[in-house]
């Protein structure tokens, strides 16, 4: 998981091409809302991060519980469905 604060974009480069250079390694976006408020739009991140399209990308508040756990199921189901469709490792 790569938790993007959108005040600090440039921040999160190096933690996104990791894991685009690693296709294996299923991963998602957290976008942390600061103040409930969002500077970008998550098509506006994904382009400006180069995220590959098929990697969710959800908005978040990192200070709520409730909000923490749906990013865990967000990973969670996309790294068993990533799992299911990737091929073997030989």
């Amino acid at each position: 998981m790569v938790v993007v604060d959108c005040r600090r974009l440039a921040d999160s480069f190096d933690a996104v091409d990791y894991f685009e250079t690693n296709k294996r390694i299923p991963y998602i976006v957290a976008l942390n809302k600061f103040e409930g408020q969002l500077d970008y739009t998550s098509e506006q991140v994904r382009e400006a991060l180069e995220v590959s399209p098929e990697v969710p990308i959800i908005d978040f508040d990192a200070r709520s519980r409730l909000s923490g756990g749906e990013v865990l199921k967000t990973l969670l189901r996309y790294a068993l469905e990533h799992n299911r469709t990737s091929e073997p490792v030989a």
